[in-house]
């Protein structure tokens, strides 16, 4: 099959979703709609779905049960239920990205999806595993998609900038259905490759919604209060507003004050632009320069196994740093010849630490003669610092069947730091 050329961003928000392309000839994405589309689905009791746009209206009408929060709730693994019956989450994310991706189709009848980044605000592993059986199910492969969250898709967007508007940490004031919310880009350079984070402020419980339509002069005070101590005594290049709780004009003036020593957008749509960037960078189309992203649910460490491949050894690489730890679960099969033992290498990127783990293979495959054992290793991940290598005897053919024996070791990477 010939490989498609189409760089897709999409994001699945628990209200609205959105979805963009990115333009060659412009050079940035492209949104395919100019509002947000409703992330809800809608069935007749003829038993037809609907969704977006489309089930609001008919639900209006009276003519469907509408299914509301369906993102927050298969992120949870909360059950989904209507008429009685329970809805397979893979069925609901299916009925999603067939809608939205028909806008691509709309967008360019002739190319296929090259590469397409979902980014939601909770990447749970329930809802990405959902994410990607439900695109594989509609022929997207995981080879083509990638699930990422808001903070990522705040990051390739401000990465995907000029170099000016990141010389310095970004900061990004978000204002949506659940209140206030601040974030700060950080680059640390002085690594190689260079490590980026973000870093994230709750503001929900001084400034939300609720306040709208009240006392807007106190929003107005209240605002400039957080913001200022969110970005007091940092050096920051860039501030970015998003949202629609910033729509109205309310915050100009404040913007105004903010912009002092520093560039101020306001604007929408970052992070499905992000996603987008994502997109491209994944696909190997982007000129961002080499960096690994670092948060809670990233590993830190390098893993490798020392093999021998031919007639020398060589280290493999089991799992990168920057790898969300529950995505983490590799295999390889060895074949020992004289060897007894395992070498697992990990490697810190932030402490530069390094420590080697020795894992003995006599007891797995008992003694046969050199080349005459296949070892199964399987490499996963218990916690962001924890490390499951498991063993397995898979025997020689006819010649030595397997004894089924099975070797499980957990190893604390918090251990070399």
């Amino acid at each position: 099959m010939e490989e498609g050329t189409l760089i897709v961003g999409l994001d699945l928000g628990n209200e609205v979703s959105e979805i963009c392309c990115y333009d060659n000839e412009i050079f940035e994405p492209v949104c395919l709609t100019e509002k947000a589309i409703p992330t809800v689905a809608g069935v007749k009791e003829s038993g037809e779905w609907v969704f977006g746009e489309e089930a609001m209206s008919t639900w209006q009408a009276g003519r469907c049960t509408l299914l509301k929060n369906v993102i927050d709730k298969i992120a949870k693994g909360n059950p989904i239920s209507v008429y009685g019956k329970e809805v397979r989450p893979v069925f609901l994310l299916a009925l999603i990205f067939r809608k939205m991706l028909s806008l691509v189709h709309g967008y360019d009848q002739e190319e296929t999806i090259l590469k397409l980044v979902v980014t939601v605000e909770m990447p749970t592993k329930e809802l990405t595993d959902n994410i990607y059986t439900a695109l594989e199910s509609l022929g997207i492969k995981k080879d083509r998609a990638v699930v990422v969250d808001y903070k990522q898709s705040y990051m390739y967007y401000v990465m995907s900038q000029k170099r000016e508007i990141w010389v310095n940490d970004v900061g990004m004031f978000y204002f949506g259905n659940k209140g206030l919310k601040y974030s700060q880009f950080t680059i640390d350079r002085r690594k190689t490759p260079n490590i980026v984070g973000i870093t994230e402020r709750d503001y929900s419980g001084i400034i939300n919604m609720d306040m709208f339509g009240k006392d807007m002069d106190r929003l107005v005070y209240e605002f400039e209060n957080v913001a200022q101590n969110a970005i007091h005594k940092q050096i920051i290049s860039t501030l970015y507003m998003i949202g629609n709780g910033f729509e109205n004009g309310w915050a100009d003036e404040s913007m105004r004050k903010l912009c002092y020593g520093r560039r101020v957008f306001k604007g929408d749509k970052l992070y499905v632009k992000g996603a987008c960037y994502g997109a491209r960078y994944y696909a190997g189309k982007s000129n961002i320069e080499p960096f690994v992203y670092i948060d809670e649910n990233m590993t830190t460490t390098h893993i490798s196994a020392r093999v021998y491949v031919g007639a020398g050894c060589q280290e493999i690489i089991v799992s990168k740093a920057g790898s969300v730890w529950y995505d983490v679960d590799s295999s390889f099969d060895i074949i020992p010849c004289e060897e007894t033992e395992l070498v697992m290498g990990i490697t810190d990127i932030i402490t530069k630490t390094s420590s080697k783990h020795i894992i003995a293979l006599e007891d797995i495959c008992t003694r046969r003669p050199d080349r005459m054992s296949r070892i199964n290793v399987r490499v996963r991940m218990q916690a962001v610092d924890k490390m499951i290598v498991t063993i397995k005897d898979l025997g020689f053919g006819e010649i030595y069947p397997s004894t089924n024996r099975i070797y499980e070791r957990v190893i604390d990477l918090s251990d070399i730091r």
